[in-house]
């Protein structure tokens, strides 16, 4: 009816132009896809003109979205589906005040995106100190703590109802995911959890990400992943996946490469959101 779609007219150029037929559409959909429109970036040719028309970019976007029904999707943990790393710079300020150490942007980038046990080697060595006091602050917070991500619910939700298959991949401790994932009642979402920590394979790696799709039995082309580190999207869309960059105040100075690198950004899963 009137109330519940939308309608896309013919465009006004010849038919063998593009192939964006006109169609009805559900007024979720023509949401999403005017959604995608609007962050989507597309090539531009060398002369300066674009390298596709309006519409056909119209078309392209809709039947990727009919295609996601199908992908794998690979979500992050932390900073992605949960807001966890802030509570990270909190231990690590609070662990390295009480000896006396400065949190310092060599600190920063030495465990900002490595996986724990080259962030832990890295922090014994920066203070010439053992791991076990650091790893009993953080998991406090992991299993109390932590919160989900505003929109991700819901999305999990959405995904759950249209039959998507999910998976974490992550650079987290495992004792810590599981316990924020349990806490927060996400894990029966998921069919697989996989740690960056027991492959030894650092996120940025795209072969961290052929491992998940073959553990998962599909094709790199098959998968989306969700993730709020710039190295991790570089490492996904370098083995071949689809990317959407997610928001988080923690690496908030990499945002604009991350538009960059990944095909779609978003700042809230509510973004996502079709109802």
């Amino acid at each position: 009816s009137s109330s519940d779609c939308v309608a896309l007219p013919e465009p006004s150029v010849p038919s063998n132009t593009m192939s964006f037929p006109c169609m009805a559409l559900s007024l979720p959909l023509a949401r999403k896809i005017l959604s995608h429109y609007s962050t989507t970036a597309f090539p531009i040719c060398p002369h300066g003109k674009p390298a596709f028309t309006e519409w056909q970019k119209l078309d392209i976007i809709t039947e990727t979205i009919r295609a996601e029904d199908e992908w794998m999707h690979i979500f992050d943990m932390d900073g992605t589906l949960i807001d966890s790393n802030g509570i990270w710079r909190e231990v690590d300020e609070a662990f390295l005040a009480k000896r006396g150490f400065p949190y310092t942007k060599e600190y920063y980038q030495g465990v900002a995106h490595t996986i724990f046990p080259l962030a832990a080697e890295f922090t014994k060595r920066y203070c010439h100190l053992e791991e076990s006091e650091w790893m009993e602050m953080a998991g406090d917070a992991y299993a109390t703590r932590v919160q989900v991500k505003p929109g991700v619910r819901e999305y999990l939700d959405q995904c759950r109802r249209r039959g998507q298959r999910m998976m974490v991949l992550t650079s987290s401790v495992p004792a810590h995911c599981r316990a924020a994932l349990g806490h927060l009642g996400l894990m029966p979402y998921f069919e697989e959890i996989l740690f960056a920590h027991d492959l030894k394979i650092e996120k940025k790696d795209p072969e961290i990400f052929r491992v998940a799709a073959r553990r998962m039995g599909v094709e790199p082309a098959e998968c989306v992943v969700y993730d709020d580190s710039v190295e991790a999207c570089r490492g996904a869309k370098a083995a071949g996946m689809h990317t959407v960059g997610v928001y988080d105040q923690f690496f908030h100075v990499s945002w604009e490469e991350m538009t960059r690198v990944c095909d779609r950004t978003i700042r809230s899963f509510t973004e996502l959101l079709e109802d």
